[in-house]
């Protein structure tokens, strides 16, 4: 793999977005997730447990 910044996005906060921006952001990509209702993006942020809160908040998350 080159040594470039790879950054995934992902459309829809819900269930399965929330879950693939998590999955991404696990495996080193810098995700972005996207969605057009604002209670699915914090619904997204928080999540299952608290491995996703910690990606977010380190910057490998965004939305």
């Amino acid at each position: 793999m080159s040594n470039e910044s790879k950054t995934v996005a992902v459309l829809g906060a819900g269930t399965m977005g929330s879950g693939i921006a998590t999955v991404m952001a696990r495996a080193g990509y810098r995700t972005v997730l996207f969605d057009i209702d604002e209670a699915n993006l914090r619904r997204g942020r928080r999540g299952p447990g608290h491995r996703r809160g910690h990606r977010y908040r380190t910057g490998t998350l965004v939305c």
